[in-house]
């Protein structure tokens, strides 16, 4: 009995010794695997990949634009609309340095371009199909059918890189505002 009880004093001594501090936690870094820095890029969309420890949100800077995107499993992915020429990039997150990357846009210098048509009846007023609440007039299907040609060129492109090949891609005929399709007004 005698020794039970020294053992529980023994232990009770311990316990209220204070304990070692914690370890501080490791600092939370940022990094862009892809693209390369100084990257030349034929597509207007490119996607950035990297590594973020110890966060669960990123954000893209370009500019004055800022936009956010979730880390998983310490991986995030983004995708930047680049303008023609050099173009800088900052991936930011909080607690974290930021990381920088410049890539170059320039569109590849192929003769031949595809053509983004969206087709309206004679008698149509260019509306499609949509969920109740949800603009489906012809602005909105102009403006959905312009990000369509946008994702699909940089696809293809980063399916290539992702290859192993260059990020070759198709060329999409522009309109004299640079963008991928006009209203025809």
């Amino acid at each position: 009995m005698r020794m039970l009880a020294i053992g529980v004093v023994l232990a009770a001594c311990r316990s209220s010794q204070p304990s070692a501090p914690a370890a501080p936690p490791a600092p939370a870094l940022v990094s862009i695997a892809r693209p390369a820095a100084a990257e030349v890029i034929p597509q207007e969309l490119v996607v950035l990949e990297g590594e973020a420890t110890g966060l669960t949100e990123v954000t893209l800077a370009q500019g004055a634009h800022r936009r956010a995107f979730p880390v998983v499993a310490g991986r995030w992915k983004a995708i930047a609309q680049l303008a023609p020429g050099a173009n800088h990039l900052v991936v930011e997150a909080a607690g974290s340095a930021p990381a920088a990357r410049d890539v170059v846009y320039r569109p590849p210098a192929i003769p031949r371009t595809i053509r983004m048509v969206y087709v309206v009846a004679r008698d149509g007023d260019g509306a499609f199909d949509a969920p109740p609440g949800v603009p489906h007039d012809l602005a909105s299907a102009v403006a959905r059918l312009r990000v369509a040609g946008l994702v699909l060129e940089a696809a293809t492109g980063e399916l290539m890189a992702q290859a192993g090949r260059d990020r070759r891609s198709f060329r999409i005929a522009r309109a004299r505002t640079r963008s991928p399709i006009s209203s025809g007004t």
